[in-house]
């Protein structure tokens, strides 16, 4: 029969109530972030309208609580629906994952942010696993309060090695470690005075043709849009620029561009970076983001990235509309 020590119970209770308040926490300070998550995991508009993001806030906050802090049935019922949530939350990556779309996660708000990758589905994995053991340790008859009462130094020792090592882990190998990814991330600034150059890089329009980048912008300044297919924040933007090619024109001609990967066409009125080598040559850490072409083969402003961000960039261009 399986046989578990008390620091070997206690370690997935405290993961698992760490991770369910982090996440609570972050959605109820960020509901719109929340939201936009939920849409872009293709979750229906319903748990939008209805107060979806809210409601798993208070569960995921109640459900950390409670694992902390009760034992006996209580804390049986609230294992079990920690499973039945993390099962869910796997569930809903596994199927982002299979779409193939870049579609980002906000399940802990702005404090991580990222595309739904292979990564997600093995933390899903692992949150379901401390679920499960959380299910199992309830079963017991342990609990928190009676484990740390019941934990000596060696104990304890044990488990600050093991939260160590995963710290170091997830430092490792979670996306973000290596580059940001949230909404309002921006790229390095260049040094004062200086425009960053044009890149070298080639967009295709809606007919298929070709469009040299700094040959193109050289006929005309060029405000780009750089938006997402599966982001909520992006379709808001989108929602603007029609407004602001009206008020910029005929200074400062307005683009939609939008990564494809393969054989794929730009939708009408859109123009395609393919593979994305525009936006990782301008270090585009998220999106909706914008970026102004002079035609000197040097940007005349941005690039930045986020919601807000983008709103404030073009709200700066309208007054005074700078020459290049």
């Amino acid at each position: 029969m399986l046989a578990v020590s008390g620091p070997g119970l206690l370690l997935p209770l405290l993961a698992l109530a760490a991770v369910l308040a982090v996440s609570g926490v972050a959605k109820a300070r960020d509901r719109h972030t929340a939201a936009d998550g939920f849409r872009a995991l293709g979750l229906p508009d319903w748990t939008v309208r209805l107060p979806g993001p809210e409601a798993l806030a208070a569960l995921e906050i109640c459900l950390a609580t409670a694992l902390l802090t009760s034992s006996g049935g209580l804390l049986e019922v609230a294992a079990v629906l920690a499973c039945g949530l993390c099962a869910a939350y796997l569930v809903i990556v596994l199927r982002a994952v299979r779409t193939g779309a870049a579609v980002r996660c906000r399940c802990f708000g702005r404090f991580l942010d990222h595309e739904v990758s292979g990564w997600s589905v093995t933390r899903n994995v692992c949150l379901l696993g401390c679920a499960a053991l959380s299910w199992y340790a309830a079963s017991t008859g342990a609990a928190v309060p009676s484990l740390v009462a019941a934990a000596d130094a060696r104990d304890w020792t044990g488990l600050a090695g093991a939260g160590l090592v995963l710290l170091l882990v997830v430092s490792l190998l979670a996306p973000g470690a290596r580059r940001p990814t949230t909404a309002d991330a921006t790229p390095p600034d260049t040094p004062s005075g200086s425009r960053q150059a044009i890149p070298y890089a080639v967009l295709i329009d809606p007919e298929g043709g070709r469009i040299l980048l700094r040959e193109w912008a050289s006929r005309g300044r060029r405000l780009l849009i750089y938006v997402s297919p599966a982001c909520a924040p992006c379709q808001r933007t989108l929602a603007l620029t029609p407004g602001w090619a009206q008020q910029l024109a005929p200074t400062v001609s307005v683009y939609v561009v939008q990564r494809l990967d393969g054989a794929e066409r730009a939708a009408p009125g859109t123009l395609a970076d393919p593979h994305g080598h525009l936006a990782e040559a301008l270090e585009l850490p998220a999106t909706p983001a914008a970026v102004l072409l002079g035609t000197d083969g040097r940007l005349d402003g941005g690039p930045v990235s986020g919601e807000m961000r983008v709103s404030s960039f073009v709200a700066d261009l309208l007054p005074g509309l700078p020459e290049s």
